[in-house]
């Protein structure tokens, strides 16, 4: 099952074997026996491709369901001192992690130093949930599975800002639509070319014609550092750059409501949980809802926290 599991997941049979430590031949005959044993065809195999057949890829949904369960049942009956050991696996955004995660994993490892991390960038749930991962911190709230538990954080707050450089040699914008005359930076994951603000309730859009769309609000930052023009970031991302006057808060007194989303916390039910992934848990929610984290609060009205 697990040879056909990951045959599966990589589509390839030379690859899956590299994975599990086996031979091909191995990993070939350990497929055609299971095919034989439940007598139907998984795989559809010609000399340079491999495909599940719709039968194999309901096997193997239920396959992954069963092997995880299995690998968090005998991980729920070791000692408490191998519990909390070993390596979580952390499914984390871009922004998330360059701004918050590894503050965290540091004040963590403090309690818990036998853990350790691998953390993987991943912006979007994609549709299809596999079960490899212990935590996954995402913005993303579109996508419900019932397998999954869903735990919000904290609010993201996110603030228009721009170097000095910039705004040295183009003016500081007064108003929303002021930013249509400007030089502006977006992710690339935006779906309008609009940001929206809040002010004493009356709400303003600002239309604008970006000179850089980038892959990453990461990227997006650097650009605003060396003077490439105006960025809305998340707070979180940008707290340490306002603080240092890297960049500065541009219409601070406007509330940014473009994109309003709430950071999450997903992981697999309590049932399987192990002691190591239920005390990050633990720790993860109390690090940032009692106010730890800095990068997480509010901003005030000059982009900063208290």
């Amino acid at each position: 099952m697990r040879m056909f599991t990951r045959v599966a997941e990589t589509l390839n049979f030379g690859v899956a074997a590299r994975q599990l430590g086996v031979s091909s031949a191995m990993v070939t005959r350990g497929v055609a026996a299971l095919e034989a044993h439940l007598e139907v065809r998984l795989l559809n195999r010609t000399t340079r491709h491999v495909s599940l057949t719709d039968a194999g890829h309901a096997y193997w949904q239920g396959c992954k369901d069963l092997l995880y369960r299995l690998d968090c049942l005998e991980s729920t009956v070791t000692s408490d001192a191998r519990e909390t050991t070993g390596t979580l696996k952390i499914l984390a955004p871009e922004a998330f992690a360059a701004s918050a995660l590894a503050d965290l994993i540091a004040a963590f490892n403090l309690i818990e130093p036998r853990i350790s991390f691998d953390v993987e960038l991943v912006e979007r749930i994609p549709e299809l949930i596999t079960n490899d991962f212990d935590i996954w911190f995402t913005f993303d709230t579109q996508l419900k599975d019932s397998s999954l538990i869903y735990r919000a954080l904290s609010p993201v707050y996110d603030v228009v800002v721009a170097s000095p450089i910039y705004l040295a040699q183009h003016g500081t914008p007064r108003h929303p639509s002021d930013l249509e005359s400007h030089r502006t930076l977006l992710a690339a994951d935006s779906t309008e070319r609009v940001w929206e603000f809040q002010f004493d309730g009356i709400p303003y859009r600002s239309s604008l014609r970006p000179a850089l769309s980038a892959p990453s609000t990461v990227m997006v930052r650097h650009a605003a550092i060396a003077g490439l023009g105006i960025a809305c970031l998340p707070h979180a991302l940008v707290h340490r750059d306002l603080e240092s006057e890297t960049l500065k808060a541009v219409l601070p007194q406007f509330r940014v409501v473009t994109g309003q989303r709430k950071l999450q916390m997903l992981y697999a039910s309590n049932k399987y949980m192990t002691r190591s992934v239920r005390r990050f848990i633990d720790f993860v929610t109390d690090f940032i809802r009692d106010g730890t984290s800095k990068a997480q609060h509010r901003p005030d009205d000059n982009g900063n926290v208290g």
